[in-house]
């Protein structure tokens, strides 16, 4: 056809031409000569009408494209059953790769010498470049070359499976107005590509409606896109590269509105066990068969990076990524487990020359719970505007050469900023989840089998990275999640958790090596994690009951250096860490404690629910589980150097930790039971130091200090010679109360703990009184207890459904020896605590346990109880005080035991000499202490309702149980202490 020109001589000539490819069928047929078998229909009959325009007058009318392909394709249709899509996996897999080595690497050959003469041939050549005819638009303008336009209105998969010996489809994915718009100019190319709507329904399944299930399912207006794929890649030699494109050669931009996911259990066990049956046949390619193909890959991207021009203001790659909401709900057959919802995620990334620059952003992330019986409908909530944000810049190569010395420069910069995250956690929602995630666990196992080659790569190129001096500067601000811990799901009663704030932040350092041209350089990471908190509280909204603290906040700082020349510098270990714990202290009454137990009887056991072990066992008999690693570069074991390097150092101070019990008073508010006159007694740790290393052999040694240990007795209204029930001898004294060194290497194992100068005061009434503070605070057992007991035992088998470890019984026994010491303790028993000169018995000893366990199963066990003797004394006496009575003189005891396999144990006890003194005053001592023990609850029974309606009046003093009407024992037997030879 002609076209009117205006502006010159002769019309444009147009072609118009009409394809039309009618009953486009692909079908399945096997190849028998001895019975014929039908043709079975994977593709149904498709027609394709194609439009195309040429402009045969482009070199010199540019207003209509050079050539313009308007495609339309109605509908495409497959039907795939299991054994249809086996043979096409066994098509791509075998057919397509049986050609040869030696044929690929002759065609790699010719590759590479074909772009030779062209390159030659350009470089002979350049001013052909520049022979151009003149068209009306002049030489800078952009005209048109290519327009494409082709849409498919609607993409149907139908898969197949044998139901009831007839295969019908069971899942159908469908695609509506899957399109491409392209357009090719002489300066830059766009291309458009787009997804109005998508949808995956399972007809396995129904809705509740009786439709049948929907699995994918996109809610979008009817003149937008599910998704959007916008490329445009602009020539730098262009005019318009500068001002247009903004100095970017390729930019990308992904845009994603609206995706409603339904992860229902059964539907996805039923797809999975389609496509393992269809996929069990395909076999994976050999690594000698794939490592030609990364060689060949990785040539031509080297022959193409040294052509490219670089220029530092041009930028290589723009990425922007958008993404509306995206919905995810988890249900199964019975019931909806959880709603996930996320929205408003941004990315972007950014090729610059050498520079990479990626960033992201979430706005908003919620976990619903969506069990009607619960209170608590947010599993997981966000408590600010956003959930994060990410920044990363890499520069290859920055430290090297003259920027090695340079602190300042980095070869990657990460920021991160983390909002507050609340989180309830409900042990049964959590359970449910997971029970979802383990019906999958063979798919899980599958898949490792198919990736490992990938992650052997991998792997081999972080070996290979490692050993390179990346400095990463990171400045990350966390605020750490509020965890919520209810009672249970229907109650308002629960524990909060805030994390506080943890900021990292580093910095780098260079440290001079003596004979070394080069320093060593360090990265100092600082780690601080401020205002950790527990407390208790009431998530009823109409309450009005303040937050009650446990936990008084709390301050964790860490240190940590590492050495990034560790391949050539050992003088300094890998990572080095401190720890530095400031004084933590908890602080519980019985209806805190109350509160914890109920959290353990009550928000546990709700997890034990019916559990559907059908589906995981009908998967785990289909899909076979990945057993044997492939032999290759992770079985070579890492080169032993003649002396061990520390890869970790790390020493901890923690200054103290301290827990301190409440009374329960009724006639107080809950927000004031923790006043100082319901203290009942606090447990204390002082200054524990942690320290030790581990070397690249695997042997390790720890060392833990524990200074001091404390426990006192705060009652209030009650007159004590003492508070400290357990302490130090000598509290003065410089040496530490405990101290454990652990060491292990490849041939054995060692654990020596030392106690010195321990101080016990075994009183009966404060002993009594604790015990009484946890079994009160200790909740009422319930039916839900039971049933919580029942539920793991139905859960067990579904866990052994992976194959026994084939090495158990081959796994290696190491010498394993325990040695315990026990230095000078002194433990008192008084039966009151209210008089210094009530008597006492008091013991001591010196002891030695050793434990150990040899490579062959034989165990030896030897006890040495030394120097064991019993006083009876006054309760508080001075060292210079003279008066006490020896009850036993020191004696000493030997104990030894071995077992061997299969043979009964053996042992033998040595016990010296023993003389016990027995004397009225002795027996007096020991009877008013026994007394004492067994007086604490009849007197605390009593106290609970005393009764002075008849204190007056006249009443049987046989009958009567008071103190000043018997003989008061501990009255007596106090004068009757005087120095041992006085007693004769």
């Amino acid at each position: 056809a002609l076209r009117p020109t205006q502006g010159f001589p002769l019309p444009a000539v147009v072609e118009k031409m009409d394809v039309k490819l009618t009953q486009l069928k692909l079908s399945r047929k096997i190849l028998n000569q001895d019975q014929r078998h039908e043709d079975i229909e994977i593709l149904q009959p498709i027609n394709l009408e194609l439009l195309v325009i040429r402009n045969l007058t482009a070199s010199w009318f540019s207003e209509i494209p050079g050539v313009q392909v308007q495609g339309l394709l109605r509908s495409l249709s497959m039907s795939l059953g299991e054994e249809d899509l086996s043979v096409m996996m066994k098509i791509l897999v075998e057919n397509i790769r049986e050609g040869s080595e030696e044929q690929n690497r002759r065609l790699l050959v010719q590759g590479k010498t074909e772009l030779a003469e062209l390159t030659e041939v350009a470089l002979l050549q350049p001013g052909s470049a520049g022979v151009m005819v003149t068209t009306n638009g002049g030489l800078t303008e952009n005209t048109i070359n290519v327009l494409l336009n082709f849409e498919v209105k609607e993409v149907l998969l139908s898969l197949k499976k044998s139901i009831e010996q007839k295969e019908s489809p069971f899942l159908v994915f469908q695609l509506d107005h899957l399109g491409i718009n392209t357009e090719v100019r002489k300066y830059d190319m766009s291309a458009t590509t787009y997804i109005r709507k998508v949808s995956m329904k399972s007809l396995e399944f129904k809705e509740p409606s009786g439709e049948p299930l929907c699995l994918i399912s996109s809610s979008v207006y009817s003149d937008s896109s599910l998704l959007s794929v916008e490329y445009c890649k602009a020539d730098r030699c262009g005019p318009s590269f500068s001002t247009i494109h903004k100095n970017t050669e390729q930019m990308m931009s992904v845009t994603f509105t609206t995706l409603d996911v339904v992860l229902h259990t059964e539907a996805l066990l039923s797809a999975v066990n389609f496509l393992s049956m269809a996929l069990s046949s395909g076999s994976v390619p050999s690594p000698k068969e794939v490592q030609p193909k990364a060689h060949e890959k990785t040539a031509s991207t080297r022959s193409t990076a040294l052509v490219s021009p670089v220029d530092s203001k041009v930028v290589d790659l723009e990425v922007r990524m958008t993404l509306g909401a995206f919905n995810v709900l988890v249900c199964d057959q019975t019931c909806n487990m959880a709603d996930i919802k996320v929205q408003g995620i941004n990315g972007s990334l950014l090729v610059q020359g050498p520079q990479t620059h990626v960033s992201a952003r979430l706005r908003d992330f919620l976990v619903l719970n969506v069990d009607p019986n619960s209170i608590h409908k947010k599993a997981i909530s966000i408590m600010e505007d956003e959930v994060f944000s990410f920044s990363m810049s890499l520069t290859p190569n920055a430290t090297e050469g003259a920027g090695y010395t340079d602190t300042s420069k980095t070869d990657g910069r990460v920021k991160l900023n983390v909002g507050c995250i609340q989180v309830v956690y409900l042990h049964k929602f959590i359970t449910s989840l997971l029970n979802f995630t383990n019906n999958f666990q063979t798919a899980k196992e599958a898949l490792s089998s198919a990736t490992v080659q990938a992650a052997e790569k991998a792997a081999s190129s972080v070996r290979g990275y490692a050993q390179k001096t990346f400095r990463l500067s990171m400045d990350v601000r966390l605020k750490a999640p509020l965890i919520i811990i209810p009672r249970s799901s229907t109650s308002h009663e629960a524990l909060v958790m805030d994390l506080g704030l943890i900021t990292v932040g580093n910095s780098f350092s260079l440290l001079p090596v003596s004979g070394c041209p080069l320093p060593a350089v360090i990265d100092s990471m600082e780690v601080q994690l401020t205002e950790l908190k527990l407390s208790r509280t009431c998530l009823d909204p109409d309450s009005c009951r303040p937050n009650i603290e446990l936990l008084e906040p709390l301050n964790l700082q860490l240190g940590v250096r590492r050495n990034l020349s560790v391949g050539w510098y050992q003088e300094m270990a890998a990572v080095e860490v401190d720890g530095d714990l400031k004084p933590m202290k908890l602080e519980l009454s019985q209806d805190d404690l109350r509160v914890m137990l109920w959290i353990l009887t009550e928000n546990l056991g709700e997890a034990s629910g019916p559990n559907p072990s059908a589906p995981r066992q009908e998967a785990s008999q289909q899909v076979p589980a990945f057993r044997n690693p492939p032999t290759g570069e992770s079985e070579k074991k890492p080169e032993s150097s003649d002396k061990p390097v520390e890869t970790v150092r790390f020493n901890f101070n923690i200054e103290s930790l301290g827990l301190v019990l409440y009374h329960n008073d009724p006639k107080q508010p809950t927000d004031l039971q923790h006043q100082q006159n319901l203290r009942l007694g606090e447990f204390a740790l002082q200054l524990l130091k942690t320290s030790g290393k581990i070397l690249n052999d695997g042997s390790m040694e720890v060392n833990t200090v524990l200074t001091a240990c404390t426990l006192d007795d705060l009652r209030t209204g009650m007159d004590r010679a003492t508070s400290r029930m357990v302490g130090q001898k000598e509290e003065s004294s410089s040496q530490a109360m405990i101290d454990v060194t652990f060491r292990q290497n490849a041939s054995e194992r060692d654990v020596v703990a030392v106690l010195q100068k321990l101080y016990l005061c075994a009183s009966m009434e404060f002993l009594t009184a604790v015990a009484d503070f946890f079994l009160q605070a200790h909740p009422q057992t319930s039916s839900l207890s039971s049933s919580t007991s029942a539920a793991p035992t139905e859960r067990l088998p579904l866990r052994q459904t992976a194959e026994p470890r084939a090495d158990a019984k081959t796994a290696s026994v190491v010498r394993t020896r325990l040695q315990a010491v026990i230095v000078d303790p002194e433990v008192v028993f008084v039966a009151s605590l209210m008089k210094a000169d009530a008597p006492a018995l008091v013991a001591s000893f010196q002891c030695d346990f050793t434990l150990q366990a040899e490579e062959d199963g034989s165990q030896s066990m030897r006890a040495n109880l030394r120097g064991l003797k019993v006083l009876a004394c006054r309760f508080i006496r001075d060292k210079e005080d003279k008066a006490f009575t020896t009850v036993l003189k020191p004696c000493s005891v030997s104990l030894e035991t071995k077992m061997h396999p299969n043979q009964p144990l053996s042992g033998s006890v040595t016990v010296e000499e023993v003389i016990v003194k027995i004397s009225p005053v002795i027996l007096n001592t020991v009877m008013t202490i026994a007394a004492g023990m067994t007086k604490p609850s009849v007197e605390q029974n009593q106290e609970t309702k005393p009764d002075i309606r008849d204190l007056w009046s006249t009443m049987n003093i046989y009958n009567c149980n008071f103190w000043f009407l018997g003989v008061d024992q501990a009255v007596k037997v106090s004068p009757w202490f005087r120095p041992s030879g006085s007693l004769k």
